[in-house]
């Protein structure tokens, strides 16, 4: 049945006529001090407004909510004032309510009973158009629902920014997590989210019931908790529900596959988590079992030893009695000493600089073979694929999805054809991309009936003839990750079976070349989500990024699929250790918190299994009517539009734990002296990402400023992350120097609505745009170029352990040129 809330628990909504919704709000200033000396009273500035309500949210406790809530017609009246024209929105409100007859008679739900962990909502136009792709994997929280898909609305009529001066939609999402009622949504004068033809509102919430049904207030009362959780372990400790955290409960199961590398020059990486690509083999046990599924030989020896002769970490070399057979080496010379090290204390190189040759073979679980053999001398690649012989055989070299748009080497026949053919192709995001000039030369091409085999050899250069043919190498890394497929017919197209977890090893047989093997990443899955009916499936699994690529290589920003945790200056994540970069070590977080899961233990029935919680959350979007420049008068126009500009100080991983403090100055901790805290001080967990300005933006920045140093001029830049650990964050230019945005988060003290002890409201920074006399009160908005270099930090309380903290800079501005410097 339907459970809704006692009279007790409701907290009233109605407000004076001329009143804000959530009533009054502050902000940041860049110094970091908290402001208060402005209007923020929406009325009041003559702006009107409509409500609009996503759809109903209902669930369970401990169960989450985060999926669309489904398309809802804007208010009619809107929908026909803007039919013909634009819509300027100039600030909104949000609240989670069980609606009333009327608006005033909504009621709040306290999110001590429902945690809303974040919201997307978008507003559209009659010309916007619904996308869904798969999502690259450095896009934010992995889709919004951590089930790899992107859900979208085409900015613009024909998405090109460049002919499209007014936007068909608009994204809110700012101060959108356990913040969002009390901190500002609004822009200075004259600035805008403009949407042409306004016509539908669509929103993807994410909520956690924590509401403990045997009380009917709006405190913090403690309900059931899975044994793994965040926090402080003493239940009396705490002041608000670790299941706002996602911890990951015992209904969910890991899926981990290591993968690994050979190596035939340098050293692996001591700079890289164990389980992340290029990082040493940190064990034995580990080495010996590693080199024994790697395909490069029957192992005949296994050692243990502590020698500066030999490379530290695992290795091999061919036996020199038994061919085919390998030597496999363990060497804990110096190992401990690499870890974050700038690797010149390696001692002895991996391979051997005159090794020319090297080859590997491999079959992957899609049914194709494939066989490699390199001559560095003659730059000549060998290689022979084999697979069905009734369908098409594919494989994409240094890929582990069609989103990394590998180059590929396919073997199909079509229609008209008398034989199948080699082609070469660089494919595209779930697409067959694009066919590339051929570089190869057929050798042997030979069907086997009994089997139902077809084997091609063929050969090209080792070098790609263009940037989009792989080139093949014999130094460093020398193991490639391939992606592969049959089809179900001769003619390429969708695929019958693939396979991305496929590594090709290559090795040389040259006698006491050591082949250094390091890790080539943790892959795996997070498996165990709920089925429609909030039932644990099995068979229900989310794939996991690895642990970040790094390196110099690394392009985080256009995406590689381990792109988790980017080496530093990008994110600190790696550098300090932190749990979230691999699938071995995660504990908690979005991952854990698909749609219809419940975050409690599976010995742990549901207490009040008929008593749902629902609800809604209820938009108010203030608007005035966008007037469109008038070139023959030389009027502007009355608003400029706010794209949206982004960036995770965890990039790219969408979340981050909070360790717990043991040792001052190691992982990113400090120790703060406090005489007021009990224990003579705290703990506190830094981490700060680098970024450019134009990779934080949202791909509409038009060509030619972004050509000619142009650049953003902010308006409003909204921090975000979470209670009850959140100490602070800022944002700077690192061109300049200047401090753009500093806030100190301010706690609920439990006197009343909105004020719930244990959570936050964060200020915003809100700059004057120079239209409005009332807006000089605040600072001046700050130009960045396009090309600058900004820094964000944040700063958290590590006393306990805290999963999936997030710590994102959410900010609109204007595209301009330069100032000129006078």
């Amino acid at each position: 049945m339907k459970f809704t809330l006692a009279p007790a628990l409701l907290l009233a909504s109605t407000q004076a006529a001329n009143m804000n919704m959530n009533g009054d709000y502050t902000f940041s200033k860049t110094d970091g001090t908290e402001f208060s000396n402005y209007n923020t009273d929406f009325i009041s500035k003559g702006y009107e407004f409509f409500d609009v309500y996503a759809g109903d949210i209902t669930t369970q406790y401990s169960q989450t909510f985060w999926t669309w809530t489904g398309d809802v017609p804007l208010p009619q009246n809107i929908r026909d004032r803007y039919s013909n024209s634009s819509i300027a929105i100039v600030g909104y409100e949000v609240d989670q309510v069980i609606r009333g007859k009327t608006s005033d008679e909504d009621v709040s739900v306290p999110i001590t009973h429902a945690y809303n962990h974040h919201y997307m909502a978008y507003v559209y136009g009659q010309d916007s158009k619904s996308i869904d792709v798969s999502c690259a994997p450095n896009e934010h929280m992995w889709g919004f629902r951590s089930d790899g898909t992107c859900p979208s609305y085409q900015k613009y009529k024909d998405d090109d920014p460049n002919t499209n001066p007014i936007p068909v939609m608009h994204f809110f999402s700012e101060g959108n997590g356990g913040e969002f009622r009390k901190s500002y949504h609004g822009y200075p004068a004259g600035t805008a989210q403009i949407i042409n033809k306004p016509d539908n509102f669509n929103a993807i919430p994410m909520q956690i019931d924590t509401w403990n049904r045997d009380f009917d207030d709006d405190l913090f009362h403690l309900g059931p908790l899975p044994k793994i959780h965040g926090g402080p372990q003493n239940p009396d400790d705490l002041i608000s529900s670790p299941l706002t955290e996602c911890p990951c409960s015992d209904r969910l199961f890991k899926e981990v596959n290591k993968t690994y590398s050979t190596r035939l020059g340098g050293t692996c990486d001591g700079s890289k988590m164990d389980g992340v690509e290029g990082a040493f083999v940190p064990a034995a046990e580990e080495c010996f079992s590693a080199v024994a599924t790697m395909d490069v030989g029957v192992v005949s020896s296994t050692n243990e030893v502590t020698s500066s002769t030999l490379p530290t970490g695992c290795s091999f070399t061919p036996n020199v009695a038994i061919i085919g057979a390998v030597d496999v080496t363990f060497n804990d010379y110096k190992l401990s000493d690499y870890k974050l090290s700038d690797n010149d204390n390696n001692g002895v190189e991996c391979g051997d600089v005159s090794t020319a040759q090297a080859a590997g073979k491999v079959t992957s679980d899609s049914g194709v073979e494939l066989m490699l053999d390199l001559n560095s001398d003659k730059d000549l690649a060998t290689i022979t694929m084999s697979g069905p012989g009734d369908g098409w055989v594919g494989v994409g070299f240094s890929a582990r999805a069609m989103g990394d748009e590998p180059y590929a080497i396919i073997l199909h026949k079509e229609d008209g054809d008398e034989e199948f053919k080699l082609t070469e192709r660089k494919l595209g995001n779930h697409e067959a991309g694009t066919e590339l000039d051929s570089s190869l030369k057929l050798k042997s091409l030979k069907y086997d009936e009994p089997s139902n085999t077809r084997t091609a050899v063929f050969t090209r250069s080792m070098t790609g003839l263009t940037d989009d043919h792989y080139t093949f190498h014999l130094t460093g890394e020398t193991s490639i990750p391939l992606i592969s497929a049959i089809g179900s017919s001769p003619a390429f197209g969708i695929h019958k079976l693939h396979d991305t977890t496929t590594t090709i090893s290559l090795e040389t047989s040259r006698l006491g070349v050591n082949n250094c093997v390091c890790s080539l990443g943790t892959y795996g899955s997070i498996c165990g989500h709920a089925d429609e009916n909030g039932n644990p499936d099995p068979t229900n699994c989310n794939a996991f990024p690895t642990g970040g690529v790094g390196g110099e290589d690394a392009d985080p920003v256009v995406g590689v699929s381990n792109s988790l945790c980017p080496d530093a200056p990008t994110s600190d994540l790696m550098v300090t250790n932190n749990p979230t970069c691999t699938v071995e070590t995660y504990r908690g977080g979005l991952r854990c918190c698909t749609h219809g899961n419940f975050l409690i233990d599976a010995d742990q029935p549901d207490q009040w299994p008929n008593q749902t919680l629902t609800y809604s959350l209820k938009f108010r979007y203030y608007f005035q009517d966008y007037v469109e420049e008038d070139k023959s008068t030389r009027t502007p126009a009355s608003h400029k539009d706010l794209p949206r500009i982004y960036w995770q100080t965890e990039s790219f991983a969408g979340e981050y734990d909070i360790p717990k403090g043991v040792e001052d100055g190691v992982d990113g901790q400090t120790w703060v002296v406090d005489t007021t805290n009990p224990n003579g001080g705290y703990f506190t967990y830094t981490i700060k990402s680098d970024f450019k300005l134009l990779d934080a933006t949202d791909g509409s920045a038009p060509e030619e400023l972004v050509k000619n140093g142009g650049g953003i001029k902010f308006v409003y830049a909204g921090p975000h992350c979470h209670a009850p650990n959140c100490l602070g964050m800022e944002l700077i230019n690192l061109d300049t120097n200047e401090t753009l945005c500093k806030m100190t988060p301010f706690y609920g003290q439990g006197d009343g609505k909105f004020d719930e002890i244990g959570f936050e409201r964060l200020p915003p920074c809100v700059y004057d745009a120079g239209n409005s006399e009332d807006d000089k009160v605040l600072d001046a908005a700050p130009f960045v170029g396009f090309h600058q270099t900004l820094r964000t930090i944040c700063v958290q309380n590590s006393t306990h352990d805290h999963f999936g903290q997030m710590a994102s800079w959410q900010m609109r501005g204007t595209y301009e040129e330069a100032p000129t410097i006078e």
